[in-house]
């Protein structure tokens, strides 16, 4: 859990951060250009936004202007605080996390901490949980130039969650999922009229490259069949 995890080049302006499963942190993504640079998540805690940084600082790259969240989840969000520049999320997912503030009695937190053991390991030590909201809504849809590199910010359907933002650059034809492939936590049913809409997002677009949350850059193909293959199960 202490190993320093690199970065991980997918085209010439996109990386990820790689996910790690003991702690449930997703893989962060980053996108460079000209004028500045966008990450995509705020990850699990403090922590994990430490751990991405540095890994942006060891490879001589610039950390991000902009970060733009996928969904609401813990995993995704409770590093935002900690973030460098501004944050993006669609008002869905800020109203979510707006209703988790409201909850976080002392009695809630603990309880929440002990819910999951990637949970608890995240915030062992008594590290403290600071949840806020992003610094920007958008409606809709979002495009984001970097300079020389665009960045398309919008809502999808999901059977993951109600408030799914993807992120596509187009000119590196790589997509950004979050966990908007998923069933609905925790028991990870899959609406099938969902995932047949996001399916149809997915082919639209094309992407050489899609990066969803908890593992590593797939192939469209890929990614439909593994969501063809949840819909049957």
């Amino acid at each position: 859990m202490s190993e320093k995890k690199e970065l991980i080049q997918v085209t010439e302006h996109v990386y990820c951060y790689p996910h790690e499963e003991e702690r449930d942190r997703p893989i962060l993504g980053y996108v460079r250009g000209e004028k500045m640079s966008l990450a995509v998540d705020a990850g699990h805690s403090d922590a994990h936004v430490d751990e991405f940084y540095a890994a942006l600082d060891r490879a001589g790259l610039p950390r991000p202007s902009i970060t733009v969240i996928t969904h609401w989840h813990w995993d995704h969000t409770f590093g935002m605080h900690h973030i460098d520049g501004l944050s993006v999320a669609n008002p869905r997912t800020n109203a979510l996390l707006k209703q988790f503030i409201a909850n976080m009695t002392p009695d809630y937190v603990r309880d929440f901490k002990a819910g999951e053991p990637s949970i608890a390991l995240e915030y062992q030590n008594d590290r403290p949980m600071i949840v806020c909201l992003s610094d920007i809504e958008y409606e809709g849809s979002l495009t984001i130039d970097l300079g020389g590199v665009s960045v398309s910010v919008f809502d999808a359907p999901s059977p993951h969650t109600d408030d799914s933002s993807l992120i596509f650059i187009p000119s590196e034809k790589v997509l950004f999922l979050g966990d908007s492939v998923c069933g609905e936590y925790p028991t990870w049913k899959v609406d099938p009229e969902k995932a047949h809409a996001l399916i149809s997002v997915i082919e639209g677009l094309a992407p050489d490259w899609c990066l969803t949350g908890h593992w590593q850059a797939q192939t469209t193909e890929e990614v439909i069949q593994e969501m063809l293959d949840s819909i049957e199960e």
